[in-house]
């Protein structure tokens, strides 16, 4: 069976706010994002984010959704 390398994963937390939207924008955002690497010139990492807004009057959430391949000469 081929050895496909390593795999890592981050998590990710973040927070703020957003004194230009409103005097209460506030936001947390929470990160996964695997990474393997195929060969040892060739890895793939791949970013799933989900947002969560309060106090800027429109959007409640958002998700967002990343893939990169990478490939090292």
């Amino acid at each position: 069976m081929h050895d496909f390398g390593s795999f890592t994963t981050t998590f990710r937390f973040s927070g703020g706010e957003d004194d230009t939207i409103g005097p209460d924008a506030e936001f947390t955002k929470y990160t996964i994002s695997p990474a393997m690497s195929l060969t040892d010139n060739l890895a793939f990492l791949a970013e799933y984010s989900y947002s969560d807004y309060e106090g800027n009057g429109g959007v409640e959430s958002a998700s967002y959704l990343a893939a990169q391949v990478v490939f090292t000469f």
